[in-house]
């Protein structure tokens, strides 16, 4: 049985409704407009309904960046501390907007994050204090991507990051820092945060988190330490320290799909017949909401293909309906619904995934795909399918590379795998002989070179690889397909995590070793930009600290497990988000201990595929080699 401890949409929006919207209080039979900008609507998107919202007295939802009509009633404006919406929100209030009086009755103000002080002296407007009734930092700038997903809707993080210099990393830390610690915050979680040791930007970041939390617990003294919650970890990892993952082809349900087919905004669009008769193209969206997409979205491609049917078979015996005999294809499922029209729109779901489905594996088997991820997978684990140590990986290679009908991508991904196969990187000639044989110039070459950024040596020359390696858990290889038997690293980090056995000399801490982290905790630590503003005086507050009543179980969807964190610097990718509901859903299920003791959520600055990850690289300043 799956065991669902926690659902980090339920966190933000129990934020939302309970602690921004349900503070304001209003008289009876008065209702609120709500108001947010861009950055706003993404985040309470991500974590509320429209009845939810709703359903706690607001009767209009309005856009900041859009010209509004007057209401007479109290507007809740949640918004980014930036000046572009903070000059959106003064002249709804000053007069110089498009109409000379207030827009609202009355404002209540919720910044998703820290305001500055340049932008909090624009709130000393007497006609705008004359009408403020709140103004609250609410500490909610994060996404909650799917249940045990977050992410700081940062895609240009990895190129800032790896790039970054003295003079651009201090905004760019302290923006994301926040935006990390208002996660940890949400959560009522004070972690003792562990950091990949070998790259000293990633430790001046988790310095900068740390100033974070420290502030959090002054505001929040009893922040982290309800039941097992002292054993709460934040493992921040930049994308170097995992470069084949995102490589890989994976042949999981999601990650395939996201690969090879063409997702935009989590929408697949496919083709579908009307209840007229009338063939119709439909956007769908591919998120937690669809009960077959989530149980079928980490399955690898073959077993997903087999839990459609059945899925469809329990359906129709829940109708009492004929069986379907033999095999379930698109074509006897639209005759079903020329049979069954009442359930014409679940069929057309079943007729979604089957033709997802039927899509990837049709790209898969055009392509080829079969041998590539065979050749990707012994490149990847250095042994072939036999468990049998890889001697020549060029031998291997060049078939591959020399085939016309194998497109760039394709071999930057392989020569890439090689690469990275080679510890110490390649001689300059061999690295020229590879781009002769898979004739890859311009920008999959620089591409390839880029990869330095992540700590990988591609040219001996260029001296020795800066990677911290992990010693690898040892896996059953009979438990994984020969497609599929990388895993990704993250797996050992967090089973080494609940077993308290994470390596100090790969995952430092910012505190120090655990016996002398214990009790850092409780301190006060170095102040951070995140206090309570107190000298500012009126009205101004962070939001109500979600701590205060995790102890007397209150905040159920949270609870008193302790939770391992895990934040990726510059991506994550649909395998890493896979194989944290593997642990918690099926290996965790195993031991009572883990489930007891544990919660995992995992976020990034971003979702990457391997098309984004080479682009990312690629737009990296150029490596001179």
């Amino acid at each position: 049985t799956a065991i669902l401890v926690m659902d980090l949409r339920d966190v933000l929006s129990r934020r939302i409704l309970d602690q921004i919207i349900g503070q304001v209080k209003v008289s009876k039979g008065e209702y609120l407009v709500l108001v947010l900008d861009k950055v706003a609507t993404k985040i309470v998107s991500s974590a509320c309904k429209m009845q939810d919202v709703l359903a706690k007295g607001v009767t209009l939802v309005e856009s900041l960046e859009k010209s509004r009509a007057p209401q007479k009633f109290d507007a809740v404006y949640i918004m980014e501390p930036c000046i572009e919406s903070v000059d959106r929100f003064l002249p709804d209030w000053d007069g110089t907007g498009p109409v000379s009086e207030p827009l609202y009755k009355g404002a209540h103000v919720f910044f998703t994050e820290s305001c500055p002080d340049e932008l909090f002296k624009k709130f000393g407007h007497p006609q705008v204090r004359r009408y403020l009734k709140t103004l609250k930092e609410a500490d909610i700038c994060f996404l909650a991507y799917e249940s045990r997903v977050f992410t700081l809707n940062y895609p240009n993080a990895f190129c800032d990051f790896y790039k970054a210099d003295h003079s651009t990393k201090g905004p760019l830390f302290t923006k994301l820092a926040s935006q990390l610690a208002s996660i940890c915050y949400a959560l009522e979680e004070n972690p003792t945060i562990r950091y990949r040791q070998g790259l000293t930007r990633i430790k001046d970041f988790a310095d900068v988190v740390q100033e974070k939390l420290d502030a959090f617990k002054r505001i929040s003294p009893d922040l982290g330490t309800a039941g097992r919650k002292q054993r709460s970890q934040l493992i921040i990892l930049d994308r170097g320290f995992d470069p084949v993952t995102p490589i890989l082809h994976h042949l999981t349900m999601q990650a395939m799909v996201y690969d090879l087919i063409e997702i935009e905004n989590d929408q697949y669009c496919f083709k579908f017949t009307s209840q007229l008769g009338i063939e119709n193209t439909k956007k769908v969206q591919l998120d937690e909401a669809d009960d077959c997409w989530n149980l079928m979205r980490h399955q690898h491609i073959a077993e997903a293909s087999k839990k459609v049917s059945s899925l469809l078979r329990d359906f129709l015996a829940e109708k009492k309906m004929s069986k379907v005999e033999g095999d379930i294809s698109l074509k006897n499922l639209h005759a079903l619904m020329q049979q069954l029209p009442q359930y014409r729109r679940q069929l057309n779901q079943f007729v979604m995934h089957f033709t997802i489905v039927e899509e990837a594996l049709a790209m898969y088997n055009a392509n080829k795909y079969d041998g590539i991820c065979r050749l990707e997978q012994t490149l990847a684990t250095g042994e072939d399918e036999k468990q049998e140590p890889v001697p020549d990986g060029m031998k291997l290679i060049i078939p591959a590379l020399l085939d016309d009908n194998s497109s760039s991508q394709i071999k930057g991904r392989i020569v890439a795998l090689y690469l990275l196969m080679c510890k110490g990187g390649v001689t300059p000639d061999t690295f020229a002989r590879l781009m002769q044989h898979s004739n890859l110039i311009g920008n999959m070459r620089t591409t390839l070179v880029n990869l330095q950024y992540l700590g990988v040596s591609v040219i001996k020359e260029k001296g020795n690889s800066t990677q911290n390696t992990l010693k690898r858990i040892p896996r059953d290889p009979s438990k994984y397909y020969p497609q599929s038997r990388w895993v990704p690293i993250l797996q050992d980090i967090l089973e080494y995590s609940m077993e308290d056995k994470l390596d100090f000399s790969y995952c430092a801490g910012t505190k120090g070793p655990p016996a002398s982290n214990e009790k850092a905790n409780g301190g006060a630590g170095q102040k951070g930009a995140g206090d309570v503003r107190s000298a500012r005086g009126w009205k101004w507050q962070r939001g109500d600290a979600p701590s205060s009543g995790a102890s007397s179980g209150s905040q159920g969807a949270v609870g008193d497990r302790a939770t391992i964190i895990v934040f990726i610097m510059g991506g994550v990718t649909y395998a890493e988000l896979r194989l944290v509901y593997d642990l918690m859903n099926t290996r965790i299920a195993e031991n009572r201990k883990y489930a007891d003791n544990y919660n995992i959520v995992i976020g990034s600055t971003d979702i990457v595929t391997p098309l984004k990850f080479f682009s990312l690289v690629e737009s990296l300043p150029p490596i001179v080699s």
